[in-house]
């Protein structure tokens, strides 16, 4: 694949006060705040010590945090969202055959993935 269909390389062409994301509440996400976020997301990432070669498990609500961090986070590694409407056994089955090196879960998150995630000690971010 070309690093040119590479997430933050489709957006470096872009007029960075359009709006990249937008939600049903008219609140905008610009390409140039975009670009930012995601640019912070890949230096965090990799500040931890995860390797573009890694996985990550996204356990967001659809909207503007989920494309953000899905966009983020797969601009640097794999990501893959999964429905935070699971059932804990679900999260388990999927965690063990997706073996993400982390967890993303809304902050103070009584999803059942952070139990699961506890139970089989992964890194909750």
């Amino acid at each position: 694949m070309s690093s040119k269909r590479i997430v933050k390389n489709i957006f470096k062409n872009t007029d960075n006060d359009k709006a990249a994301i937008s939600s049903e509440n008219n609140s905008k996400i610009s390409f140039r705040d975009l670009k930012t976020f995601i640019e912070d997301i890949s230096k965090q990432l990799s500040g931890t010590g995860l390797t573009n070669k890694d996985r990550a498990a996204i356990v967001l609500p659809n909207g503007p945090a989920m494309a953000t961090s899905f966009l983020g986070i797969s601009s640097y590694m794999s990501a893959a969202p999964l429905n935070p409407s699971y059932k804990s056994e679900e999260y388990e089955f999927y965690l063990k055959d997706l073996n993400p090196k982390m967890i993303i879960v809304e902050k103070n998150s009584n999803n059942p993935s952070v139990e699961v995630a506890k139970k089989i000690k992964y890194r909750n971010l």
